[in-house]
């Protein structure tokens, strides 16, 4: 029940609607929720208008959005919102949408309307923008580690020194770690399925496996993705 509560609940959280939706990088981008932080006024002066002057249709998209982070709450696994709750955003910008409506057919000079719009729109210019910008241009360099960008370099160094005729070893290389080796360089999957459960996994000139060395030997290329205790310098 804790559990259930918990994801449940958390949909509904401010830190996750307007903060800094999932602790993932694979589903959020950091410093933005699933809505603007200015789209929440709107989004309770637009519960206001609704329940106000459309009692009916309030309930209706009102229950809908209670029953759409079901799927998170019962879900298998760790929690996720983004992608198991997609029709969340959907009504709460229905309800955003009314708030909208509600500023600018209050006022009943056309001018009045006029800079309720202008200035709604400057927020969603200045924080579209922003979110474009941050997507495009910063969040490869930030968030690029949660969609394994380290293990693609590493795949892309070994084949760097294959070409050389060098000897690699990489301890701490997963299952995961050799599915992107073959990925990167379209091996056979009959070859990939008859080496993916071996452990270590051995190539012409590379081998894969979990430990660390007990000794480095001479005269290869050593890459360690977990921390291994060495006397030696690097």
């Amino acid at each position: 029940t804790k559990t259930f509560a918990t994801s449940y609940l958390t949909a509904f959280s401010p830190q996750y609607l307007f903060l800094n939706q999932e602790a993932s990088g694979i589903y959020s981008i950091w410093g933005r929720g699933e809505m603007y932080l200015f789209e929440l006024p709107l989004l309770f002066t637009g519960l206001f208008y609704l329940f106000w002057k459309k009692r009916k249709e309030f309930f209706l998209i009102l229950g809908l959005l209670l029953i759409a982070p079901l799927p998170s709450a019962l879900g298998a696994g760790s929690a996720t919102w983004t992608a198991r709750s997609g029709l969340m955003p959907l009504w709460l910008s229905v309800f955003v949408a009314a708030g909208i409506y509600f500023l600018v057919t209050f006022f009943k000079r056309k001018y009045l309307r006029y800079l309720v719009l202008a200035i709604i729109a400057l927020f969603y210019l200045y924080s579209v923008a922003g979110y474009l910008s941050q997507y495009y241009y910063d969040w490869s360099q930030t968030n690029a580690k949660y969609f394994s960008k380290s293990t693609k370099d590493l795949v892309f160094k070994i084949e760097t020194y294959q070409k050389q005729g060098k000897q690699v070893i990489v301890s701490g290389a997963t299952q995961n770690t050799f599915l992107h080796y073959a990925f990167y360089n379209q091996l056979d999957p009959q070859l990939v399925q008859a080496n993916i459960n071996k452990t270590p996994i051995k190539f012409a000139n590379f081998t894969f496996q979990k430990d660390c060395l007990a000794e480095i030997p001479q005269n290869l290329i050593y890459i360690a993705l977990v921390d291994c205790k060495y006397k030696q310098k690097p």
